[in-house]
């Protein structure tokens, strides 16, 4: 009889838990979003705590939440920290409570703790397409599915042009912002119109010949560039020619300096990151130079 009890009352235990996974499930989702990944992603109604895969995706979380934009971070990966320091540090004079924020990772997928991420009890996920962080086909979008996070993508790196609007829309349903992502994409779309009205007029004979290097002397490796897509994308909307489109079949590769002199291109620019008073190689910001003025009639 004691043993009949306790069966019995394993199974209203059993039920209630039930039960309550399906009110939970029924009554704790805003709505279905498809994300810049082409996922079918169910969207929390209440997000309190946000993971970001990595942290210079607070880029674009931050346009979005106004006056706090760290509050409701629950953890993001060192990358903001380790590979944009000076933004980092204004960040920090402001809102000194950002070196609080627990890290999940270093600089690179591979570093990210799932362990650490689950303890941490995000609402939802946001990791990028591509870049520092988790991407689709790591094991911690699995994971996170399966304890019930949503894990959302979003791209500003591969294709900015293409998926610079969408993904700001999915982050505003996401983040529960739709208004203010609304307000950003006008903002935007406003400013990039100003600079096509001019560009889409140019001949295509008039166009100067671009060549881009990313992360420029930070190597003796050279030359590391864009082709279609990433940085690649804004030459072509500036009105250049980006001469490494052709070379290259994706966003980010190398291109042979002899190809590049071959091509000779009539613009150079280069790019980098490093705080003006870093150590070592590299394109300082705040760098003086000497500068020649295209004008494009």
């Amino acid at each position: 009889m004691g043993q009949l009890k306790s069966s019995l009352a394993k199974g209203f235990s059993i039920s209630l838990l039930m039960g309550s996974s399906l009110l939970l499930s029924a009554g704790a989702w805003a709505e279905s979003i498809t994300d810049i990944a082409g996922r079918q992603v169910e969207l929390p109604k209440k997000v309190d705590r946000i993971l970001l895969g990595e942290g210079r995706l607070i880029y674009a979380v931050a346009l979005l939440e106004g006056d706090k934009p760290l509050s409701r971070i629950a953890g993001w990966q060192g990358d903001f920290r380790k590979l944009d320091p000076h933004t980092y540090a204004r960040y920090k004079e402001k809102f000194p409570e950002i070196d609080k924020i627990p890290l999940i990772g270093n600089t690179t997928a591979e570093s990210v703790s799932a362990e650490k991420v689950l303890t941490l009890n995000p609402d939802v996920a946001i990791f990028g397409l591509s870049g520092h962080g988790p991407g689709r086909s790591s094991e911690l979008v699995t994971q996170l599915e399966k304890a019930g996070v949503p894990v959302v993508f979003i791209d500003f790196r591969t294709s900015p042009l293409k998926n610079t609007v969408p993904s700001m829309r999915i982050l505003g349903k996401a983040l529960h912002r739709e208004a203010e992502a609304e307000r950003y994409i006008k903002f935007y779309e406003d400013n990039v119109a100003k600079i096509t009205d001019v560009t889409k007029t140019i001949p295509e004979d008039k166009k100067p010949k671009v060549f881009i290097e990313l992360k420029a002397a930070t190597s003796d490796e050279c030359c590391g560039t864009a082709g279609n897509g990433n940085m690649g994308d804004f030459i072509d909307l500036a009105g250049g020619i980006n001469i490494a489109k052709g070379l290259l079949p994706g966003a980010l590769g190398t291109v042979n300096l002899e190809k590049i002199i071959a091509t000779n291109p009539d613009v150079y620019i280069a790019t980098g990151a490093r705080a003006a008073n870093a150590p070592g190689l590299g394109i300082k910001l705040g760098l003086m130079c000497l500068t020649k003025l295209l004008v494009i009639a």
